[in-house]
C-alpha cells in the first residue's frame, strides 16, 4: 500500500491550498528520486518564510504575543496591587487583635474587680443579716 493512500485520511484534513501539502506528499513517496532531499526542504522552508501566508501569520502571531504581554503585565500590577492590598490588611488585623487581647485583658481585670466586690457585698449581706438576727433577739427579750 501506497503511504499517501494508507494516510489519505489524515491527508485529507489538510487544507488543500495548504502551501506544504504538495511538498508532504513528495515526502511520502515510495521512490527515493520522487522524495526532495533535506537540502530541497531547507530551501523550501526558506521560501516559504516569503510566503503571504507565512508573513500574516506571523505578524498574526507577534500581535498576539505582544496582546499577550501586555495582559501579563497588567495580571502582574494587579497582583502587586492585591498583595498591597492583603499587606495593608493583615497589619490593620494585626493591631486590631492586639487592640482585642488588650481590651480582653482589661475585661478580665474588670471581672476580677466584680467577683471581689461581690464577695464582699455578700459578706455584708452576712453581717447585716446577723445584726437584724441580734436586733431581733434583743428586742423579743426587752
Amino acid at each position: 500500500v501506497i503511504d499517501t493512500e494508507r494516510r489519505k485520511a489524515h491527508i485529507d484534513l489538510v487544507d488543500p491550498t495548504h502551501p506544504l501539502l504538495k511538498h508532504a506528499c513528495a515526502c511520502l513517496s515510495y521512490e527515493d528520486e520522487d522524495r526532495p532531499t533535506a537540502q530541497e526542504m531547507c530551501h523550501l522552508m526558506l521560501e516559504l518564510e516569503k510566503n503571504d501566508c507565512y508573513l500574516k501569520a506571523k505578524c498574526y502571531s507577534e500581535g498576539l504575543l505582544e496582546q499577550l504581554k501586555c495582559q501579563l503585565m497588567e495580571k502582574t500590577e494587579e497582583l502587586a496591587e492585591r498583595d498591597e492590598t492583603i499587606s495593608r490588611i493583615r497589619k490593620d488585623m494585626t493591631k486590631m487583635n492586639e487592640d482585642i487581647s488588650r481590651k480582653d485583658k482589661i475585661i478580665s481585670e474588670k471581672d476580677e474587680e466584680i467577683v471581689k466586690k461581690d464577695q464582699l457585698l455578700q459578706r455584708r449581706d452576712e453581717e447585716l443579716a446577723q445584726k437584724e438576727q441580734h436586733i431581733c433577739k434583743v428586742e423579743q427579750d426587752f
